[in-house]
């Protein structure tokens, strides 16, 4: 009984390690991989990524832009 009980925790703790630690940082490296190679392919979808979206825009979300697009912003209200 006490070997059931300690292999069921030690599963635990393995399974928790494996959700929190491994598949997280698995994930992250293929993300990162697919960009680098979406970036190669396609630098044109890249080029304006700094210069932010200049039409009209809810307010709370202007704090995301850089400031002159946000002048820009408010001027065309």
């Amino acid at each position: 009984m006490i070997n059931f009980l300690l292999g069921i925790i030690v599963f635990y703790i393995i399974f928790r390690l494996l959700i929190t630690m491994i598949i997280p940082k698995i994930t992250r490296y293929s993300i990162e991989r697919y960009k680098e190679k979406m970036k190669k392919e396609n630098p044109e979808l890249y080029k304006n990524q700094d210069r932010g979206y200049t039409g009209k825009i809810h307010p709370a979300l202007r704090k995301y832009y850089k400031k002159e697009d946000n002048n820009i912003n408010n001027n065309t209200k």
